[in-house]
């Protein structure tokens, strides 16, 4: 009784592993990255990366996107990106800085990883509910001639 209730356990966690997806907007420093991605080569200016996280329906806190902005992008101007103030000047056209894209890469690895951990746990499961399930099969064969042995004898 055991062995049944333990496989079907299994069973309902792979699927649940299987088809749940994370549905959840990506994190708005990731948005930005992936934005630069896209725009590789093209210059950007501050407020379209602004009008762009609007428009994917992120709320953000405007210092935190320029502190993050002006370290992940560089301007096409000696100063970094920046003006006295550390604030993206709108005069300057900006580009995904290296280290900006390594980290993306970076968090694309990371993601590869996890998604071939999930796969193999589920791989994994299904295995073991094989197994249980031959386990089974093979011990009520072993028990059906000693059942029908002691069926005759009682007769």
């Amino acid at each position: 009784m055991f062995f049944p209730a333990f496989g079907i356990l299994l069973l309902f966690t792979a699927l649940f592993f299987l088809f749940t997806q994370n549905n959840e907007k990506d994190d708005i420093y990731l948005t930005v990255l992936l934005y630069g991605k896209e725009n590789i080569g093209k210059p950007i200016k501050y407020s379209q990366l602004l009008q762009y996280l609007d428009d994917q329906g992120y709320e953000y806190d405007e210092f935190s996107i320029r502190q993050f902005f002006t370290g992940a992008f560089i301007a096409n101007t000696n100063n970094y990106g920046k003006d006295f103030r550390n604030k993206p000047s709108e005069k300057n056209d900006y580009y995904l800085e290296q280290n900006g894209y390594f980290h993306l890469l970076d968090y694309f690895k990371l993601k590869e990883a996890r998604d071939s951990s999930r796969t193999a746990m589920i791989c994994a499961i299904i295995a073991i509910l094989i197994s249980a399930i031959s386990i089974l099969i093979n011990m009520r064969s072993e028990n059906k001639p000693h059942l029908e042995q002691s069926k005759q004898q009682t007769t």
